[in-house]
């Protein structure tokens, strides 16, 4: 049988059986599984502190980055509605 799996089960699926492999390469900044997970929980947590929490929209414009997909995953994890809009640098 096959489970189907939502894009944020694969990343908890990838945190917990691959947590050192690199997930994110950004020019020479190279991210973990579990680095990047850190990162987007740290972000979360920021967000809901600042109020910003499910049901919420926000809307950014960032370079292609890897701050910007941290950005992404926060959504998903939080409940909140995001527009990204990705310029080149």
């Amino acid at each position: 049988m096959i489970t189907p799996l939502t894009p944020l089960d694969w990343k908890r699926r990838a945190v917990k059986y691959y947590p050192e492999k690199v997930a994110v390469i950004d020019g020479e900044k190279r991210l973990t599984y579990k680095q990047f997970d850190e990162r987007v929980n740290r972000l979360s947590n920021a967000l809901l502190s600042a109020g910003i929490g499910k049901g919420d929209h926000v809307a950014l414009i960032m370079t292609n980055t890897h701050q910007m997909l941290e950005r992404h995953r926060t959504d998903r994890r939080g409940g909140r509605s995001g527009e990204l809009s990705a310029v080149r640098r």
